[in-house]
């Protein structure tokens, strides 16, 4: 845009409109293109040459200065005075003071964000800042954008697409400030697009409600069924102005803005950190401990669950508001997981302590297995989000190996019954309709799934045996066993011609490498 304005030699007359307009000399490098952070930086004289140059620089300004004092005014008759000397003693029109170093991006201002952000007490090495502005801020930026339009059509009518601003208010407001916010919170830190803890602004504009009324009334009218919906919001109001004219928009609210006398202030404060990410892997001992908290209809069934166990060490440890947890599939609550346990991420919410080392992670698995006899961690660790992702990586490709506990209800367990299900063909492919113990959670269908190994040994009682098969991941082995009803075919029940039953069932591996193991 910048490079655009200078081929076409109107340069200095598009600025000499913003500045009738009454922006302030950053709004004016917003207007008309200027992309370089470190521009906007500058002492204010040296900016005021820029624009206007050495002989017709305005008396040396950024946002604030060119503003004349209110006692110059006192004896004019403003009614019979030019808008300009109304907009020089008022706010900029655009950023509503947003960017003059005595208001918007005053230290003081900056001192009392420093100081939320130092009283919220989060651990973070990155930093955000996000900036919700005012409809109000979008409504003038768009009237402006209009006159532009109209009166140096040759170069913003190739942009009919363009938001209103070429530099959006948000990013020079954080190009001016977040260098001296880092210097006032912590000069080690980095402030990024996407840093770990995110400080969120929200602006509020006193005169909104007044200067918006005629907008809202276009936006409660209007034929797209988005704009209507969505009420008084940024994108209600984008789609509104997103193919109307520079002579619809004129008609429909009038040829100048106001002229503001409030100032952009900051309403709210608030600080809150990205989730952390715990991986690790669990074992389970009791046969009495769902993986998650089971609760129907209000009622709970039993009395801890995986994920309580852990989230009630995690949580206080790292004084969060809640965390969430997932796992490599799941088993009943009446197996065990044992072996090397199955893989699980624990999602911490707005956690305050986010800085950790292995030893501190050493320390958390400790505390957990130190809590409670029905579980045990390890290899806890922090993990990314992209790493934490992996979880789901491969969901239907992952073996699992199992034991189960069989029962012959009528007769006696012989050796050739042993044999016969030792030496079936592998893999042997089933057939699995979706169980009836599941029905009310999961969609019917019929899966195909696979038993890649299987080994038949006696047991103590003649009438049991002990099952090891390794399966595809999502094989339901209870049904394996009994058929359900005839649900899965081929089955243990099937093949052996004789009912069957399964009295217990453990995990004893699942074969996933991840996360990765720590030396416990």
């Amino acid at each position: 845009m910048e490079s655009q304005i200078v081929e076409t030699g109107m340069r200095a007359e598009i600025i000499e409109e913003l500045s009738k307009f009454g922006c302030c000399n950053l709004c004016i490098l917003r207007y008309i293109g200027n992309t370089e952070p470190y521009i906007y930086r500058k002492d204010a004289k040296i900016i005021e040459q820029m624009l206007f140059g050495e002989q017709n620089a305005k008396s040396p300004s950024n946002c604030e200065d060119i503003r004349m004092e209110t006692d110059e005014l006192e004896n004019d008759n403003v009614a019979d005075q030019p808008s300009a000397k109304l907009l020089k003693k008022s706010p900029c029109p655009v950023c509503l003071g947003l960017l003059d170093l005595k208001y918007g991006a005053s230290d003081a201002v900056l001192d009392k964000i420093a100081s939320a952000v130092k009283a919220a007490n989060i651990q973070a090495k990155s930093y955000t800042v996000n900036l919700s502005l005012p409809v109000a801020v979008q409504f003038r930026a768009y009237f402006l954008w209009y006159q532009l339009m109209e009166k140096f059509s040759k170069i913003y009518d190739g942009y009919p697409t363009m938001k209103p601003e070429c530099i959006c208010l948000k990013n020079a407001w954080k190009w001016l400030c977040t260098g001296r916010l880092k210097d006032k919170i912590d000069p080690d830190s980095d402030w990024v697009t996407d840093g770990c803890l995110t400080v969120n602004l929200s602006i509020k504009y006193e005169d909104e409600e007044s200067e918006c009324q005629t907008l809202g009334r276009q936006l409660r009218n209007a034929s797209d069924r988005r704009s209507r919906s969505n009420g008084l919001s940024r994108g209600a109001v984008d789609l509104l102005f997103k193919d109307m004219s520079t002579f619809e928009f004129r008609r429909k609210f009038g040829d100048t803005v106001p002229i503001p006398s409030k100032y952009l202030v900051i309403d709210e404060i608030s600080c809150s950190h990205i989730p952390v990410f715990v991986a690790g892997r669990y074992c389970k001992y009791t046969r009495n401990v769902s993986q998650t908290r089971w609760i129907v209809d209000g009622k709970r069934f039993h009395d801890a669950s995986v994920e309580e166990l852990i989230a009630h060490v995690v949580v206080p440890m790292m004084d969060a508001d809640q965390a969430k947890f997932s796992a490599s599939g799941r088993e009943d609550v009446d197996v065990r997981m044992l072996g090397k346990g199955r893989p699980f991420v624990m999602e911490v919410i707005n956690p305050k302590r986010t800085l950790f080392t292995q030893d501190n992670m050493n320390e958390l698995r400790n505390k957990i297995n130190s809590s409670t006899k029905l579980i045990s961690v390890r290899d806890i660790q922090i993990a990314d989000r992209k790493n934490a992702a992996k979880l789901k990586d491969g969901e239907e490709f992952k073996t699992k190996t199992y034991c189960a506990l069989c029962r012959i209800p009528e007769g006696v367990v012989a050796p050739e019954m042993l044999e016969k299900l030792n030496s079936i063909k592998l893999p042997l492919v089933l057939q699995q309709q979706t169980p009836i113990r599941v029905l009310h959670r999961r969609s019917v269908a019929t899966r195909e799934r696979s038993i890649l190994s299987i080994n038949a040994t006696p047991a103590k009682s003649t009438n049991l045996f002990k099952l090891r098969v390794q399966t595809q991941a999502g094989t339901y082995v209870k049904e394996f066993v009994h058929g359900d009803m005839g649900r899965t075919k081929p089955s243990v029940a099937e093949i052996l011609e004789c009912d069957a039953d399964i009295v217990s069932l453990d995990v004893e591996s699942v074969d996933f490498h991840w996360p990765p193991a720590i030396g416990d």
